[in-house]
């Protein structure tokens, strides 16, 4: 399996969400959220080959500065593990003025 890291940056974040606990341990439960950052930079950070490291450190190639970035999402997922329980994320983004950025790439 391969991982990469987005990442977003900014001066300031401003994150909503809701978990409603009036019920102890339902069979499914589902939070939205809600984040906006604006004046963000994106960033993709790739692992280096070797496997055997926790930690990506480097490459970090900054991909695009957003004006405004919403993130509108959700999270359904199940107290019990079974094969017909599948956990969703669902995620909604939302950029206004963005600039992409120039970068290098080796072959």
């Amino acid at each position: 399996m391969v991982a990469a890291l987005l990442t977003f940056r900014g001066a300031s974040l401003h994150n909503e969400n809701i978990i409603v606990a009036d019920k102890f341990r339902p069979s499914w439960m589902t939070f939205p959220f809600s984040i906006r950052a604006p004046d963000a930079t994106v960033s993709l950070t790739l692992p280096k080959w070797s496997t055997h490291r926790l930690q990506t450190v480097e490459p970090i190639t900054k991909l695009v500065t957003v004006g405004l970035m919403l993130l509108d999402g959700s999270y359904l997922y199940h107290s019990d593990v079974r094969e017909e329980n599948v956990d969703q994320l669902r995620l909604n983004f939302i950029v206004r003025s963005f600039y992409i950025s120039q970068w290098e790439h080796d072959c």
